[in-house]
């Protein structure tokens, strides 16, 4: 797991929800182990899943998606394309309310079975 994607993950959404609570520092996060820094993340994704729709995480040279995307429950456009990421999480079959997910330009190999079959039922993908 790579440390610098959930914090490059963090602050995107920080600049496109400015408004959110219980944004960390992010420069003390990088002093802190990798399973921390998740747990942290994933914590905050709880506490404000219901108020994130869109996610811009594109062109971020990303290389993995933490499992915690899966809680935002109400998410329904994700932009991952231009990353460097190889396989999706099986929380990511989590997102029903997911609508748009564009996925170009990754190297995305073989996909868990319950998100092959999610992603084969929104509306629009790339």
């Amino acid at each position: 797991m790579n440390i610098n994607s959930i914090i490059k993950i963090w602050e995107r959404i920080q600049n496109d929800y400015p408004r959110l609570l219980d944004y960390p520092d992010f420069t003390q996060l990088e002093d802190e182990t990798c399973s921390a820094i998740i747990e942290k993340f994933d914590v905050w994704t709880k506490k404000n899943k219901d108020n994130i729709s869109r996610l811009h995480l594109d062109i971020l040279n990303l290389k993995y998606l933490p499992e915690a995307i899966g809680n935002l429950s109400k998410l329904e456009c994700l932009w991952l394309g231009n990353n460097q990421i190889s396989t999706l999480p099986e929380t990511l079959g989590n997102l029903r309310n997911l609508k748009k997910l564009w996925l170009g330009n990754n190297p995305i190999g073989t996909l868990p079975e319950n998100v092959e079959k999610f992603i084969k039922s929104i509306e629009e993908k790339d």
